[in-house]
């Protein structure tokens, strides 16, 4: 499950060419355990394992009107984190947190898509797009485990290449005249 968010710069709303600044945060997995702290009182572990990604580049917008396609290519970067953070149980906020283990890589990446027209400013967002992380050190869902006393985290280093689909709004912030 992930959020991302795109910002396009277009000169020209009803030109081609963009800017596009896209920025996502994506769970890949998490899990949550349960431990005693001390007699008597538990608390529960929650481990995230999570990207973030910032990318900027060209935007091609094709068609008018109610329906138009893009296609859009960007550079940028790409954080990997595992983290663990400690609840009381039943309690909404944590008291301890830690970064696991953690990769930072460049990115590329490509996509499109397609705008439905909803109203004179806001259209619907059908895409996809193949972000490229090359190889990175992560760690997976099952990554991290505990034994006895000792937190055992288990990173892997392979190609961390993904494909994002997304659906969303795009809302137009236009200048006034």
């Amino acid at each position: 499950v992930g959020l991302g968010g795109s910002f396009l710069y277009q000169p020209n709303p009803e030109g081609m060419l963009g800017l596009r600044l896209s920025a996502m945060l994506l769970i890949y997995g998490s899990q949550t355990n349960r431990y005693p702290l001390v007699p008597g009182i538990t608390v529960d572990v929650t481990t995230n394992n999570e990207i973030v990604g910032l990318t900027v580049g060209p935007q091609l917008m094709f068609g008018h009107g109610g329906l138009r396609a893009y296609a859009n290519g960007g550079i940028g970067f790409s954080y990997f984190a595992t983290t663990s953070e400690v609840r009381g149980s039943g309690t909404s906020q944590p008291f301890a947190s830690s970064t696991n283990y953690d990769d930072f890589t460049f990115a590329s990446e490509g996509g499109g898509g397609l705008l439905v027209g909803l109203s004179r400013s806001v259209s619907l967002d059908l895409g996809a797009r193949y972000l490229n992380n090359g190889r990175v050190t992560y760690v997976t869902k099952n990554g991290v485990s505990v034994s006895g006393n000792t937190l055992i985290v288990d990173p892997i280093d392979s190609e961390a290449n993904l494909v994002v689909y997304h659906l969303g709004v795009m809302v137009g912030l236009r200048r006034p005249p």
